[in-house]
């Protein structure tokens, strides 16, 4: 198994901010995650030889590993928000053909063996080795009322 992650940051005024970040913000960031060629082959082997329970267990697997990963980049883009004095909206992850081949260009997931599906290929997630996810947070200013408790004259 050989996994692996790329991310970056991006400001509202990037072009793809419009249709990648789930929510407007100040910035928006991007990661894609994967297992591996390996696992993903292993699965796609499993499925087509008939072994089903191998194959949801390779699946449960994976899925766990897939959001520990996730899961450690969250914590690394809090920390960077946090020093923003912004907060993090919820991870979206990106599931819609176009959005993902958006957002692999804008990664260039190639870097750690992802690539887009081929627009043919009947997979449950669009992305090649299968067992790789794409996904978005935005970076949300922290309003000042929060940060600071109300002051009350008397």
């Amino acid at each position: 198994m050989t996994p692996a992650v790329v991310f970056d940051t991006f400001p509202p005024s990037s072009e793809a901010s419009d249709v990648l970040a789930p929510v407007p913000g100040l910035a928006f960031s991007l990661a894609a995650v994967t297992l591996g060629e390996a696992p993903s082959a292993r699965l796609e082997a499993a499925r087509s030889g008939g072994n089903l329970t191998e194959a949801r267990l390779i699946e449960i697997a994976a899925e766990v590993g897939l959001e520990a990963a996730a899961r450690f980049l969250l914590s690394i883009l809090e920390t960077e928000a946090t020093l923003e004095r912004c907060e993090l909206s919820p991870l979206q992850y990106l599931t819609e053909p176009q959005l993902i081949a958006s957002a692999a260009k804008l990664l260039d997931v190639s870097k750690i063996g992802v690539c887009p599906a081929a627009p043919e290929t009947e997979l449950a997630y669009p992305l090649r080795p299968s067992l790789s996810r794409l996904f978005s947070v935005s970076w949300i200013s922290k309003s000042r009322a929060r940060r600071r408790p109300a002051q009350i004259t008397i």
